[in-house]
């Protein structure tokens, strides 16, 4: 009996933690409506988490951003790369 109980407190288990993957993960991917995807995927696993699988769209690149240039001309700082200063319009010399 105790047995029982244990295998069904597991399923329940396993199921909430899908379901939280399933939210974070088309979250993070900026799908539409995580939470609903979320509590589909708790309500009727075998549905919904094979269609989230196929239909979830791809994650987004991280942006390399580069660290800010201080210009030799005007001492102000500036998106690298640069031809030509923002601010005080002076040719940059790399």
């Amino acid at each position: 009996m105790k047995g029982l109980i244990f295998l069904e407190m597991l399923v329940y288990l396993i199921v909430f933690v899908v379901g939280a993957w399933v939210y974070s993960d088309a979250k993070s991917r900026n799908s539409s409506h995580p939470i609903l995807w979320g509590i589909g995927s708790c309500l009727f696993m075998i549905v919904f988490l094979p269609l989230y699988l196929i239909m979830r769209p791809p994650k987004q690149p991280l942006e390399v951003r580069r660290a800010p240039v201080l210009c030799p001309h005007c001492g102000k700082y500036y998106e690298s790369p640069a031809t030509f200063c923002p601010h005080c319009g002076n040719k940059i010399n790399d």
